[in-house]
């Protein structure tokens, strides 16, 4: 099974690329997959269909199968990914990814979570992959230790003076209808976008190797129609099931299911 996992400092234009890989007959868009498994729960989440999470025709069965198959609750799978995915576990999860016994490190649960769901989403939806724009660093360090998946990387990144203005404006998260999404100011978010960036650079070039992209997010507004055939085609697909319809245009189906 395929995976596509976008990362990248927050605002670097990720939603706008998974929607239209997500077009690809054999992916499904998840969005960013991780926000499910927040401390708030699944009931505070909101699906792009429009519906909330736990009554969406896609994610109400995908997180039972998943559940189930795993034999945990809700709670333990918030419990998962705040004990395993947390920015200061990076060091470990790269020295685990990289050290001669990662074998016999055994599998991460929080990992085990996503892969199990991700499988879930490829049988609800009849698609073969999944295209995953959670971002976090800690999430691919994590995916990219288990067989089940074959892993890509899109390492997005924009421009740190757009990025800074787009982090101090009020925007509404879509996803938890009604509530705001944090804000930065120029200096924070220079910060995070220089740490994100290099951690990116740092820990996963090297491992992923060929089946690792950087794109600027600016080639990709000037060009989306070539740069995303690049990256379509370096793990075997068709440019030709790209959405576009122009050069610069492309065509949307109107009913998604991203987080």
């Amino acid at each position: 099974m395929k995976a596509v996992f976008i990362t990248g400092f927050g605002r670097c234009g990720s939603t706008l690329m998974d929607r239209i890989l997500g077009q690809l007959p054999e992916f499904t868009s998840l969005g960013e997959l991780r926000d499910l498994f927040d401390a708030q729960g699944f009931s505070a989440h909101w699906c792009a269909c429009g519906q909330a999470v736990l009554e969406c025709e896609l994610w109400a069965p995908v997180l039972a199968d998943t559940l189930k198959a795993l034999g945990i609750d809700e709670g333990e799978a918030i419990r998962r990914r705040a004990a395993e995915s947390r920015q200061r576990h990076i060091p470990r999860l790269w020295w685990e990814l990289h050290s001669k016994r990662r074998k016999s490190a055994g599998p991460n649960p929080y990992g085990d979570l996503l892969v199990t769901l991700y499988e879930s989403v490829v049988r609800h939806s009849g698609t073969e992959g999944v295209i995953d724009s959670s971002k976090f660093v800690s999430d691919v360090l994590i995916l990219a230790r288990d067989p089940r998946i074959e892993l890509h990387v899109i390492h997005l990144v924009r421009d740190p003076r757009g990025a800074a203005y787009s982090w101090s404006r009020t925007k509404e998260d879509p996803g938890k209808q009604g509530d705001a999404m944090q804000r930065f100011t120029p200096f924070m978010s220079s910060v995070y976008w220089s740490a994100l960036n290099t951690e990116v650079e740092l820990c996963l070039r090297r491992f992923v190797g060929s089946r690792y992209q950087r794109i600027r997010y600016e080639d990709f507004a000037e060009a989306p129609q070539e740069v995303l055939a690049t990256a379509v085609q370096s793990w075997g697909g068709r440019r030709e099931d790209l959405p576009f319809v122009g050069p610069n245009e492309v065509r949307l189906d109107t009913t998604t299911h991203t987080v």
